[in-house]
């Protein structure tokens, strides 16, 4: 039984306190995909392409611009001459990301007939990429060769090229084609990133009109090609019964269908080339082969497809039965393989995003909407710019269900990421809508850089550090800036008298404070002009690094402004400067100063005494997975929780314990153990106390 993991971030705490910050929800996926395919004509020819699209496109018959077209254009037809011989039809479509509207549909038609593009038909060959090639008359790919698509370049990088599969654009108006069998044709499209957002929310593609099979394991590389003019050659006549091939497609997938498609004879018909009978067998482990279907009597000597129960395997075997002809050597241009599931991670990347027109904005968090099911996991990610071309660093993957935002600020414009994994073939996890909170009135600075030396010390002793911050204040409405917090891993040592900042605006002592993972310094007045500012404190570093960031804080508004770090050579030092500090010491215990902040508590819902918390400092870690263990005194467990992605520091309120069991009732009065486990994988590290409770 699958179990769901449901995440759905309403945090109204939060919103009570940042009741003026903006947002915008993101519930479509957009994308642009770059559609090539080759049709081949015995001589130069009239006709037309009828074609139906699921967004915005352009269309190009040899690299000249045929046609374009707005979302919902429906049915459109082009009349145009096709050359003797290969002619390459490039499309590229920009499409909103919204259900049923994956792919498209395209015929061409001349007086020899219709050639229909669709996943169902191989007439033609059809590749995507995502790659952002250029959207213009006689580009250099729209002139590519098929044989010469897995050697494209653009500006020195690898351009990949993927067949299409089975789209979600419904056929509609495609039946108005004369001649055409609607119920034989099926939409084709290509999923940038490996996810498709033209469903039930952003969820991994799934496996449908996907050819499982396409660039396996096979000991015949042509079988598995993508190219129906590369072949697998078998024995003349009967001396080709029970031959086989194979191949492996890497891991067990649901299998229901086996394609086998013959190569177009140079000379003489297909049925000269072809199969008259096989069978296909799989296997989970390369050893035990089961028969799960065969084709018998074939008279389609084109193409056949054997269809089956779904079953898990990782290998598919052909084996032949059966002959046409005495002299007929048979050719399989390709074995392709179908099934249902999804596949085992995508990526997303959105288009860039100006929340306020492009006017700078102050960022301020993320809120995730969707289901992740149990043995699937999704993170996102984020960048900011000032022009949406120009970026920043990305931001370090977080997991779905936390709502930070650690992005460069101010800036106009901003771009995720999402990544979806799956170790389930056949759930997918999914993303129904994003929402980002922002300010684009309050923000208290322009612009704001800062940097600290040294950016090197011994672990775990108190250092001596100067921190410097530049803070630009142009064209800043509001009263500016009351106060800023300098994340740390341990208690600051500080003379707040000691700090020196040019302007008008003055440290305020008597509110300035620090706690076990930041150093707060108020301002009376305000800052309210550009400023530079120089903080000498003392602290410890307790991992291998630690960034010194600091915040910006507005009267108008508890969201804050993350200062940059500032870039260039400290002409003093000779060193770039750095708000990173590392150290190439590691000699500090990773558990210690472990104590609970009451031998005895009541938790009796009186709002006095009412948890137990555990004040402990962690050391050499980054990420890790804390666990809290509460034992009777005869060893039973009657709680655990866990604690996760949980960094280096000083921490005094993250793990506690309200005196209830697992399944939520109060524990009965007396003397308990608690157990705090680092989780180390394999190793750990353990701290083991007692607590009391009474009532």
């Amino acid at each position: 039984m699958l179990l769901w993991v449901r995440f759905t971030l309403v945090v109204f705490i939060w919103w009570a306190v940042n009741a003026q910050a903006e947002r915008r929800v993101f519930s479509s996926w957009p994308t642009t995909t770059n559609y090539l395919g080759f049709v081949d004509f015995e001589k130069a020819i009239d006709g037309q392409i009828h074609v139906l699209v699921g967004g915005q496109y352009a269309l190009y018959l040899g690299g000249d611009l045929i046609g374009e077209a707005e979302n919902g254009a429906g049915l459109v037809t082009y009349d145009v001459s096709f050359k003797r011989k290969t002619n390459n039809i490039a499309l590229v479509v920009n499409d909103e990301g919204t259900p049923d509207t994956y792919g498209f549909l395209m015929a061409l038609e001349t007086e020899e007939g219709l050639i229909v593009a669709s996943s169902s038909d191989r007439t033609s060959s059809w590749f995507w990429s995502d790659y952002p090639l250029e959207n213009e008359a006689d580009a250099k790919w729209m002139k590519l060769k098929s044989n010469k698509l897995d050697r494209h370049t653009e500006n020195g990088e690898t351009v990949s090229w993927n067949s299409v599969q089975e789209g979600s654009l419904p056929l509609g108006s495609f039946a108005e084609i004369s001649g055409l069998q609607v119920d034989s044709v099926k939409s084709i499209a290509g999923y940038p990133g490996g996810c498709d957002g033209g469903g039930n929310g952003l969820q991994l593609r799934s496996f449908k009109g996907l050819n499982l099979a396409l660039g396996s394991y096979s000991g015949d590389p042509n079988l598995v090609d993508g190219d129906i003019n590369t072949s697998l050659n078998f024995r003349r006549g009967a001396s080709a019964l029970l031959q086989s091939t194979e191949t492996d497609l890497g891991r067990l997938v649901p299998i229901n269908s086996v394609r086998v498609l013959t190569e177009p004879p140079s000379r003489g018909s297909f049925e000269d080339v072809s199969l008259k009978g096989y069978s296909i067998f799989l296997s989970k482990d390369g050893v035990d082969f089961t028969e799960v279907g065969s084709a018998n009597n074939i008279v389609n000597f084109q193409e056949t497809t054997v269809e089956f129960e779904t079953i898990f395997a990782r290998y598919v075997r052909l084996v032949v039965t059966d002959f046409s002809t005495r002299e007929s050597k048979p050719s399989v241009g390709e074995m392709e393989v179908y099934g249902d599931g999804v596949d085992g991670s995508g990526q997303y990347t959105s288009l860039p995003i100006a929340l306020a027109s492009g006017a700078p904005v102050n960022f301020s968090s993320v809120h995730a909407y969707g289901e992740i099911p149990d043995q699937t996991d999704m993170e996102l990610r984020f960048r900011t710019g000032n022009d949406g071309v120009n970026w920043e660093e990305w931001s370090a993957w977080q997991p779905a269900s936390e709502s930070g935002l650690n992005v460069a600020e101010p800036r106009g414009y901003i771009q995720f990421q999402v990544s979806m994994d799956s170790r389930d073939v056949l759930v997918s996890p999914r993303l129904d809508s994003l929402l980002i909170e922002y300010d684009s009135n309050t923000i208290p600075a322009s612009s704001a850089q800062s940097w600290i030396v040294p950016s090197q010390v011994p672990i775990g002793q108190d250092v001596d550090f100067t921190y410097n911050l530049q803070i630009g204040m142009d064209g800043v409405e509001g009263e500016g800036v009351s106060h800023i917090a300098i994340l740390t891993q341990w208690p600051a040592v500080v003379d707040f008298d000691a700090i020196s900042l040019t302007g008008q605006a003055r440290v305020d002592s008597d509110r300035s404070y620090v706690t076990d993972d930041s150093l707060v310094i108020h301002f009376s007045p305000f800052i309210d002009q550009s400023v530079e500012l120089t903080i000498p404190f003392s602290t410890r570093l307790l991992s291998a690094k630690h960034d010194f960031s600091s915040f910006l804080f507005s009267p108008q508004s508890e969201n804050p402004l993350k200062t940059d770090e500032r870039m260039g050579v400290n002409e003093l030092s000779g060193e770039p400067f750095a708000l990173t500090v590392t150290t190439d010491d590691f000699e500090i215990p990773i558990l210690q100063d472990v104590e609970s902040t009451s031998s005895v508590f009541t938790p009796n819902g009186d709002s006095v005494n009412d948890e137990m918390a555990l004040r402990f400092t962690l050391g050499r870690v980054e990420g890790v997975t804390l666990r809290l263990e509460i034992y009777t005194l005869s060893g039973r467990r009657v709680h655990t929780e866990s604690y996760e992605r949980v960094a280096s520091g000083r921490l005094s309120s993250l793990v506690r314990w309200d005196g209830r069991d697992d399944a939520g009732y109060l524990v009965a009065p007396g003397m308990y153990l608690y157990k705090l486990v680092v989780d180390l994988n394999p190793t750990e590290s353990v701290s083991v106390g007692s607590i009391g409770v009474a009532w």
